[in-house]
């Protein structure tokens, strides 16, 4: 799951609002499918520079994520520092927009996945 981006953007809620949410979603799916594996993504990292007002809103969130990751159904993976330089930036060639990511990241994304999904 990638949840949680849209509050910061759109309706710039609270981070600790925000979590609420983030927290729901994986409880409700797990009464639903109680056997499902859960990976739930970090919040991708906004704006092209470390101190883009969403960048710094969606990082607080980031680090209120606490899920419950017992690492056999339950699994939580940030790769934002895969897609950002050195200088902590998110370049047009990772994401034209500073937020949608390009065709080839895709296959950064999907190798990130295969450690936890693997289990």
């Amino acid at each position: 799951m990638v949840i949680g981006t849209n509050n910061a953007a759109h309706r710039r809620e609270n981070p600790q609002h925000t979590l609420i949410g983030i927290k729901a979603t994986p409880a409700r799916l797990r009464d639903k499918l109680p056997s499902a594996h859960i990976l739930l993504f970090a919040i991708f990292r906004r704006g092209q520079h470390k101190d883009d007002p969403l960048r710094r809103m969606t990082s607080k969130t980031n680090k209120l994520i606490k899920p419950p990751a017992d690492h056999t159904q339950n699994h939580r993976l940030d790769i934002n520092q895969l897609l950002l330089n050195d200088q902590e930036e998110l370049t047009k060639g990772v994401a034209n927009d500073c937020l949608h990511i390009n065709e080839n990241q895709y296959v950064i994304w999907a190798n990130a996945m295969l450690k936890p999904l693997s289990n």
